[in-house]
């Protein structure tokens, strides 16, 4: 199993994103807790989820209204009005 990991490039960079992922996680997540912003960071979590599965029934009903990149930039500049930063 070890192995398939170095030998396969697809596994090694899944491998690479989880760990950089865990350790991004960890420094935000901590943030948050400090912070005391918890539910805040969920609805944002949330609306994200939703862009994303606008995004691909979009893409299913072959319709290009709402790309991935849109839906993306959609979500940072939602989170960024309900963090107060606009």
């Amino acid at each position: 199993m070890v192995s398939a990991l170095f030998t396969n490039p697809f596994l090694f960079y899944a491998l690479i994103a989880g760990c950089a992922a865990s350790i991004t996680s960890g420094m935000i997540g901590s943030y948050v807790v400090i912070r005391r912003i918890v539910f805040i960071s969920g609805s944002i979590a949330h609306l994200f989820w939703e862009h994303g599965h606008l995004s691909m029934a979009s893409q299913m009903l072959s319709d290009e209204w709402l790309t991935p990149t849109r839906a993306l930039a959609a979500g940072i500049l939602s989170a960024l009005f309900m963090g107060g930063s606009i």
